[in-house]
């Protein structure tokens, strides 16, 4: 297991800055994403830590070495990427022992590790095989046994499930889970999926503009977003956002588009305010109660046990998520937010207050 620290890393292309200065330490045998919407810069610093790009400045660093001036095969790291990268000409068997051929292993200690890779990714009945013959779902098992094998200091991946269909993306992330607990090599993992991310990770570093705006827990990103891009970017539909404006203090009364809340903590808080709410956090109702508001339905998204709903009231639009039935577009719905669930944001700096 390594432990992987990035000190000051930055990164330019004619003139243009992509990664403003990373400072992070991923712990050993960590699982570890970097996560943000494409162009963000998280596969350039992904590239960086591989050895493939060189940053402008600062230094990367493997167990406390120096491994900034060493090549790909020299800092030992291994990657799979969104394109699987397989052989077409070789069988399964040789695409896995591909790094161990090229490390002259003995021929038995070769077939031993490719048999025990393969069975670990389920692969057993599939080594004669060539890569034209599997699903995607097997060729990106083959990608990682390739990895695997080679029992690297770190595993990097890119995307690498983003060319699988729904239902194989979710069973190739609990084989990922699963792997990484038997393997506990420290893996760093970049996605644009934020379900992929929280499911999978020990840790998330969310990413805006080549700066890291938030590093914590999945649940630390959901329940505490440190600023307004965390707090839409992670949840799913995102956070509601809306203008308050505090009417009384101590402790304070918010006005969110004529709706009163009174928050249970006393607060300091500038006369307005941007107020977030998840979708659970709306409480809804057919009937009329203390402390509720109206509005009607715009739409209703039926998803199993429970429903998204849009609501229009007072010119503002809001998603709740509700177990309510016979719920539809033009429907009259009463609705409350939990106070203790409300987060504040600034409305110049947009950090969270």
């Amino acid at each position: 297991m390594t432990r992987v620290e990035l000190s000051g890393i930055r990164k330019s292309f004619n003139g243009t800055e992509v990664i403003k200065g990373v400072d992070l330490v991923i712990e050993k045998g960590e699982f570890f994403t970097f996560l943000g919407p494409s162009g963000c810069g998280k596969s350039t610093l992904l590239n960086i830590v591989a050895g493939l790009e060189e940053p402008t400045a600062g230094r990367i660093y493997f167990d406390g070495e120096d491994v900034t001036e060493l090549s790909p095969p020299e800092r030992d790291v291994a990657m799979v990427f969104q394109s699987y990268a397989l052989y077409p000409h070789m069988s399964v068997f040789e695409n896995i022992a591909f790094p161990l051929r090229v490390r002259r292993e003995p021929r038995d200690r070769v077939n031993t590790e490719v048999r025990r890779v393969a069975s670990l990714v389920g692969l057993e009945g599939h080594l004669s095989k060539r890569p034209s013959q599997l699903s995607g779902g097997e060729r990106q098992r083959v990608a990682l046994a390739r990895a695997i094998v080679r029992r690297p200091r770190v595993f990097l991946m890119d995307e690498p499930l983003s060319n699988l269909d729904a239902r194989l993306r979710i069973t190739m992330r609990t084989e990922l889970k699963r792997l990484h607990r038997e393997l506990s090599i420290t893996t760093i993992y970049v996605t644009h999926d934020q379900e992929e991310a929280m499911s999978l990770s020990d840790r998330v570093a969310v990413f805006q503009a080549g700066v890291i705006q938030q590093c914590a827990t999945a649940m630390e990103l959901y329940r505490s977003p440190a600023n307004l891009f965390v707090a839409r970017f992670i949840g799913s539909p995102p956070m509601n956002i809306m203008d308050a404006r505090v009417v009384s203090k101590g402790p304070p009364v918010l006005d969110i588009g004529g709706i009163r809340v009174e928050l249970k903590e006393e607060r300091e808080l500038k006369e307005h305010v941007l107020v977030g709410i998840r979708a659970e956090d709306v409480e809804l109702s057919f009937d009329a109660g203390p402390s509720m508001a109206s509005g009607i339905v715009d739409v209703a998204e039926p998803l199993g046990v429970y429903q998204l709903v849009e609501i229009v009231y007072n010119g503002l639009r809001l998603m709740a998520r509700t177990e309510l039935e016979d719920i539809g577009a033009g429907r009259r719905v009463y609705f409350r937010f939990i106070p203790e669930r409300i987060h504040l944001f600034d409305p110049e700096t947009e950090r969270r207050l």
